[in-house]
């Protein structure tokens, strides 16, 4: 699709796509408290995700959510096992009203910029561009590896790893934190 947006905002369970991956320019998720829609495939998001109310589910199979644009978080984000990545040629954000967990998030694009503290319960992987905790300073979690083969910068903000077992730091690019938090 070239452009145009699609907003999913019926009641109960819906599902998006069939049997094969789908694209969309820009998605909405706007059903109410309890409302879900969970992709069939792959899903891919040209531009901006925006989960107003209700929740994205990446189902039971833990499908992979790409996004060139912004993700919105002002509902609820269920990620399971499922991998998002952020490959916008231009500058991304990752905010809303609601924290998000991702389960792994790869940043494979431009600039994306935090707007809201945010966690990532597995694996993050800066791939290229530039991960930007932003001005407001937002702190980020991650319980498994925090891997930077691009930029990370961290501002005045906090890093936290949390995880279970052993997590590490590593990547071809360097890193420097102005807050790292151990607390697994």
């Amino acid at each position: 699709p070239e452009n145009g947006t699609v907003t999913f905002n019926g009641s109960g369970t819906q599902t998006i796509g069939g049997s094969v991956p789908t694209t969309f320019y820009n998605l909405i998720i706007a059903g109410a408290t309890g409302d879900t829609v969970r992709p069939a495939y792959n899903l891919t998001v040209l531009n901006d995700i925006t989960i107003s109310s209700g929740t994205y589910d990446a189902s039971s199979s833990s499908y992979a959510l790409t996004v060139g644009g912004n993700f919105t978080n002002d509902g609820v984000y269920t990620a399971r096992s499922g991998t998002v990545t952020m490959n916008g040629s231009g500058a991304q954000s990752i905010g809303g009203s609601t924290a998000t967990s991702f389960y792994n998030l790869t940043l494979g694009g431009a600039t994306v910029s935090l707007g809201n503290n945010e966690s990532v319960s597995n694996t993050l992987l800066i791939s290229s561009g530039t991960l930007d905790v932003s001005a407001s300073n937002y702190g980020l979690t991650v319980g498994g590896a925090f891997t930077n083969n691009a930029a990370f910068n961290a501002e005045s903000g906090t890093v936290t790893l949390n995880g279970s077992s052993t997590q590490s730091i590593g990547g071809t690019s360097s890193t420097g934190f102005y807050n790292l938090t151990l607390n697994g």
